[in-house]
């Protein structure tokens, strides 16, 4: 008597097919998440890495502080979203195009463009203004930036335009990202630095 040839039903591949694209599917699903959120946290740890610096620069910046009573190119200046001060510390971004010496810098917040800035301008020996500023985007999907300075007593919050700071010992920085693009947990950096005396 021949041998039976034992083969699978129809019923039987449908069945072994559709549990495989199953799988494969899951598979897939599973494999593109993890990547995707691998890239989001890449993502967020470089813009992590990019407020630590530039909180660094700022702190360091505001360590050098030069203010002079009488010259204008030396104020302390505040307001709005925006910082400036003279420094003597070396200019670390743009320091091919920027000379050694006296460096106004200023700190302005993009409303429009959601960026934090910071223009570099040298002073030049005569004390004033002077050469070519650099603007650098330091920080994206900023939605707030306000300064606060500190007088001893009370933390006042800068408002309207820039205007000189008589008496200032410390400020302060509030950073508000966009939520979804936040390169930290919550949306708002807060830190504060003593200023030279």
């Amino acid at each position: 008597m021949p041998k039976k040839i034992r083969a699978f039903t129809f019923p039987e591949m449908l069945i072994s097919i559709t549990l495989a694209a199953l799988l494969f599917t899951l598979v897939n699903g599973i494999s593109y998440s993890v990547s995707d959120y691998s890239a989001r946290l890449i993502e967020m740890s470089s813009s992590a890495r990019k407020l630590e610096f530039c909180v660094e620069l700022f702190r360091k910046e505001l360590g050098e502080l030069r203010r002079e009573t009488g010259n204008p190119s030396f104020d302390f200046l505040g307001g709005e979203g925006m910082l400036s001060y003279a420094t003597s510390r070396l200019e670390l971004i743009a320091r091919s195009e920027i000379p050694s010496g006296f460096l106004r810098v200023e700190w302005m917040h993009d409303p429009e463009k959601k960026t934090l800035e910071r223009i570099v301008t040298p002073v030049v020996t005569d004390l004033r203004l002077a050469g070519k500023s650099t603007r650098t985007t330091l920080l994206t999907n900023v939605d707030k930036v306000e300064f606060s300075v500190f007088d001893e007593k009370k933390w006042f919050p800068l408002t309207g335009s820039l205007a000189p700071i008589q008496t200032a010992i410390a400020v302060d920085i509030n950073i508000q990202f966009v939520r979804e693009e936040s390169p930290i947990f919550g949306a708002v950096f807060n830190t504060a630095f003593l200023l030279p005396k």
